[in-house]
């Protein structure tokens, strides 16, 4: 191509003005409005509505209960999301205050992830992938308002901080600062951290110096991460019948780990896993496979591109695949790690909403490298993604009622060590629903008490004694059902079914 002479694609993008991108933003936001307020996500997002139902109580009765504030402990952007759902409170008549907090959140994460973008790899690779944004791929579009897990709603977090790592001026210790912050929001964003040192070793500094920028990246990302370190130890987050420990992730920490697995594993996550997220699609069906290898031969395109990309922005391009490499090896080496090719949906893909947009971002960068070819890539590539979206928008099930039982296993669980603030929430219940939510306390009050009790363990027994005594006598009978579902066969936890029988017998005598 005579460069002398502008292509059609940069005379296009040196006339858009930058309003564009928040035209680009708020036409994703709507996309993402509507396709959740028509399938009403938010009902099948029981951690949410459980979450929920502890902010409607906390309006009600008026007092600071920080544990109402955040979902798991581990989940400190609740916290933020939380305050932001109460002042948005008005708007609940539509679709829950959480679902536009999550909504809001979504589009400032897309805001700030473009406008980095242009700074880092200029005007041309930022409006391709503002134009991503809009429509994205499915993987992306049901947590814009089901906010639980905050995988997608953090997703700005690397290219921000890849941001703040480029440029002649950069500080480790404000880059540090920031990865520390962000990772209060999600746990996600400790990926950054080992692609970040590997990147500063491998810069032409003096080695003295080299080791005196991770020294200081290592005490940003120690002060920043503080605030989240003091609220886990000092306050109440819930969930007083586990007691999880300070590194508590949902009790996945406890999971076995064989380091002989993760080179398989991490094999799996880049063939099958990576690829098949951004359609969530079972890859149990040969067409759902077939389209995961269409999809995963333009990711490997687009990182060769990134890989043979020179000039400015190659440094920042080393340090985007140093961290999806991190990414994908931590999820390899971790206990989130799961493969079941039978399975679809976002629930089974919720980690990479995290990763995704650094991906496509990388991969649009790259595509810049094939010269002619580069814009026909990166066309193919977002109406791909695009077509996948509108299938996925359109064959999506009517979430018609929220799933009472699980709201209440997770409530029960937070809060079951106190049956007088479990009948308080209650009360923000409507009473068709209630029930069925009794049956989830005792259900989540026994999945937490008794996961690997022995049938003598009487000290678990005489907590649950105290416990089924602060219940009033009318709902005892739903709540045991409840307990008695815990220890059915495939219910996870595996309880001990002896154990089971002896409960039942107290609950028939007390």
């Amino acid at each position: 191509m005579d460069r002398s002479t502008p292509s059609a694609e940069e005379d296009m993008v040196r006339h858009t003005s930058p309003w564009w991108w928040f035209a680009l933003v708020l036409a994703g936001t709507i996309v993402r409005f509507l396709f959740g307020l028509k399938y009403e996500l938010w009902n099948g997002a029981a951690d949410q509505l459980a979450w929920g139902i502890g902010l409607d109580d906390l309006l009600a009765n008026p007092g600071i209960a920080y544990k109402q504030l955040i979902h798991y402990p581990h989940e400190g952007g609740t916290l933020p999301l939380s305050l932001l759902a109460i002042l948005l409170q008005p708007l609940s008549g539509i679709m829950p205050a959480l679902s536009w907090a999550s909504l809001l959140v979504d589009a400032l994460s897309r805001f700030l992830s473009i406008r980095v973008a242009q700074r880092l790899f200029g005007d041309r690779t930022a409006w391709w992938f503002a134009g991503w944004t809009v429509f994205a791929a499915p993987l992306m579009l049901p947590w814009a308002t089901i906010d639980c897990g905050l995988h997608a709603l953090v997703s700005f977090a690397p290219i921000v901080l890849m941001g703040l790592s480029t440029g002649s001026h950069a500080s480790p210790l404000k880059v540090g600062l920031m990865c520390g912050l962000f990772a209060c929001l999600a746990y996600d964003v400790w990926v950054f951290a080992p692609a970040f040192v590997v990147w500063w070793l491998l810069r032409e500094d003096a080695m003295m110096d080299r080791l005196k920028g991770v020294l200081r990246f290592s005490m940003g990302c120690a002060i920043g991460f503080l605030p989240h370190i003091i609220l886990r130890l000092f306050a109440d987050n819930g969930f007083g019948l586990e007691d999880p420990s300070f590194f508590s992730v949902r009790g996945l920490e406890k999971a076995p780990f064989d380091p002989l697995v993760i080179p398989e594993r991490w094999w799996t996550v880049w063939l099958f896993n990576l690829p098949g997220s951004f359609r969530l699609e079972a890859l149990i069906d040969p067409v759902a496979r077939r389209i995961s290898l269409v999809f995963l031969v333009f990711i490997i395109i687009g990182i060769v591109g990134a890989l043979l990309r020179r000039g400015a922005a190659r440094p920042t391009l080393r340090l985007l695949l140093l961290v999806l490499f991190s990414f994908t090896l931590i999820l390899a080496a971790g206990p989130f790690f799961s493969y079941v090719p039978e399975g679809r949906g976002y629930l089974y893909n919720r980690y990479f909403p995290f990763i995704a947009p650094l991906l496509v971002l990388g991969m649009i960068a790259g595509f810049e490298a094939f010269r002619s070819a580069g814009p026909w890539l990166r066309g193919i590539w977002i109406a791909g993604c695009a077509a996948s979206a509108f299938h996925y928008m359109a064959t999506m099930q009517h979430y018609t009622k929220p799933n009472d039982p699980a709201i209440g296993w997770v409530i029960g669980r937070k809060y079951g060590d106190d049956p007088g603030r479990l009948m308080r929430l209650l009360n923000v219940v409507p009473e068709p629903r209630r029930n069925d939510v009794l049956y989830g306390y005792g259900w989540g009050i026994a999945a937490s008490l008794f996961d690997g009790a022995a049938v003598d363990d009487q000290e678990r027994l005489g907590r649950f004694d105290e416990l089924w005594k602060g219940f009033p006598e009318k709902v005892r009978p739903r709540v045991a059902e409840g307990v008695m579902r815990a220890f059915e066969p495939g219910i996870t936890p595996d309880l001990n079914d002896a154990l089971g029988a002896h409960l039942a017998e107290r609950m028939r005598m007390k």
